[in-house]
């Protein structure tokens, strides 16, 4: 016997292992397969294929597979075993076809180290679509269906997957150079790009519901965006740690008595924010009295802003 292939079901975490005869490559049917580390058998169907279901398993990294008996003839020996060029870890499945030296995960990043060999290789992570990827050349719009499958260059030691809570923003990819670090300063995004001195490539970034940022710093010409798919695309020529800033830090204006130069954040995901508009009320409330009043808002840059509370204070008896 010989198990001789595999395949991935992204979507489903199962892995399929294929097994024939030695003797003359026919599909072994009703053969009993094992991934002993795992302590996980499962029996072919009439192609030869097993299923394993992996969703439920804790973290592996790279398993033997190997034939245990067919049904038709008793056949025990082992002519060839396979070992799976896969891992998991943070419920997601991990495939490389360079040597994974090391895998960590923080509750937002996933790691992957590789042995730095050079060379082109392919990087295939199940799950979600990541917020941005660092360390490597990438576009969504085509290395990602049910899963993430990127190339890199085996220089690369280091890639980095990220599924931070942004809400509907995401750096959608680059065409030249790498991400080497993409952070908030308040709402202020920075990113670091790194690659040949000298190329150019282009930014994309989907801004979701945060629309097109007030101001932006670092392209080389001025960004482009389209208001119906909320798409930044930005052109940059790559220099030593080429920076880029993306911001939607806004100004809020009131009326009479506003707190100067107050300045919010707009459109941040899970920021409270506060500000002080001090409104003045043309006529002073008796107890029990209802009065309406105007406090006017103006800002821009974002589709909307959603007022969730006002608070009176500072008067004597309210």
């Amino acid at each position: 016997m010989k198990v001789h292939n595999y395949s991935v079901g992204w979507s489903s975490i199962d892995v399929y292992v294929h097994m024939k005869y030695a003797y003359d490559n026919a599909d072994i049917e009703g053969g009993t397969v094992r991934i002993p580390d795992l302590d996980l058998l499962e029996h072919t169907n009439s192609t030869g294929w097993a299923t394993f279901d992996l969703a439920s398993i804790p973290d592996f990294w790279g398993k033997l597979v190997y034939g245990v008996q067919d049904a038709t003839y008793g056949i025990t020996h082992k002519f060839q075993n396979l070992m799976l060029p896969l891992a998991k870890k943070a419920a997601r499945l991990i495939e490389s076809n360079m040597d994974i030296s090391a895998l960590s995960w923080d509750g937002v990043k996933l790691t992957v180290e590789f042995s730095g060999t050079t060379g082109s290789y392919t990087l295939r992570i199940s799950g979600s679509r990541p917020v941005y990827v660092l360390n490597a050349t990438y576009d969504f719009s085509t290395d990602y269906s049910d899963h993430l499958s990127i190339g890199h260059d085996g220089s690369k030691s280091k890639i980095v997957a990220a599924w931070p809570t942004w809400g509907d923003f995401y750096v959608r990819g680059l065409t030249d150079g790498v991400l080497t670090s993409v952070k908030w300063e308040g709402q202020k995004m920075v990113l670091i790009l790194d690659g040949t001195s000298g190329s150019s490539g282009v930014l994309v970034v989907h801004c979701g519901s945060r629309g097109h940022p007030g101001d932006v710093s670092g392209f080389s010409t001025t960004p482009s965006y389209d208001s119906s798919t909320t798409i930044l695309d930005g052109p940059y020529t790559l220099a030593s740690a080429t920076v880029i800033t993306l911001d939607w830090t806004m100004q809020l204006t009131g009326e009479t008595g506003e707190t100067s130069g107050t300045t919010i954040p707009v459109g941040g995901v899970g920021v409270s924010v506060s500000f002080t508009v001090g409104a003045v009320l043309d006529v002073k409330p008796e107890p029990g009295q209802v009065v309406d009043t105007l406090l006017n808002f103006s800002w821009m840059g974002v589709n909307e802003i959603k007022i969730v509370d006002v608070d009176f204070f500072g008067a004597a008896g309210t």
